[in-house]
């Protein structure tokens, strides 16, 4: 199984709709943009935000060629040398280490090609495979925010994590 990065584009907007219009993934991203049902037009409009937005580094997970979710950097921290990352594996690749892999490729990314000194990411409290993933790529849980996002009519923690250059 080969995972690689790319540019995300507005041709994955298909593509990104089949990946994240899944209850259960929306149900575990703390982003306010994506919801469920996630349509079309949705993927259109976020790629197009995603694109516009000069401090988001977002790319297309690849496994084997085949589109497999999203991984980004953006909202960089005053100075611009802390990124927060976000990822999402679609369903029919999740379980299988895509997401440690997109993670992986896109430290290197930060870290070598942006000169940046620490990425963060912050995971809600209902998503342990998450964790897991950031935990496996280095990361270390650095705080937790109590009952701090209000989603699906409940509340959960964010957990954040944080991995620093060496």
């Amino acid at each position: 199984m080969k995972v690689t990065i790319r540019k995300l584009r507005i041709s994955d907007a298909a593509d990104l709709r089949e990946c994240i219009n899944d209850k259960e993934i929306v149900r575990r991203l703390d982003d306010e943009d994506i919801k469920y049902p996630f349509t079309l037009a949705d993927a259109k409009k976020y790629i197009k935000k995603s694109l516009k937005d000069k401090d988001s580094h977002e790319f297309a997970v690849l496994c084997d060629g085949e589109f497999a979710g999203t991984v980004v950097l953006e909202n960089p921290a005053v100075g611009k040398k802390t990124y927060e990352l976000g990822y999402v594996v679609c369903k029919k690749h999740q379980g299988k280490g895509v997401a440690s892999k997109a993670v992986k490729l896109m430290i290197d990314y930060g870290f070598k090609k942006m000169k940046i000194n620490k990425i963060w990411a912050g995971v809600l409290s209902n998503n342990p495979a998450s964790m897991k993933v950031l935990e496996k790529c280095g990361f270390r849980p650095e705080g937790r925010l109590k009952k701090h996002t209000y989603k699906n009519n409940r509340y959960y923690d964010d957990v954040i994590y944080g991995l620093i250059r060496r």
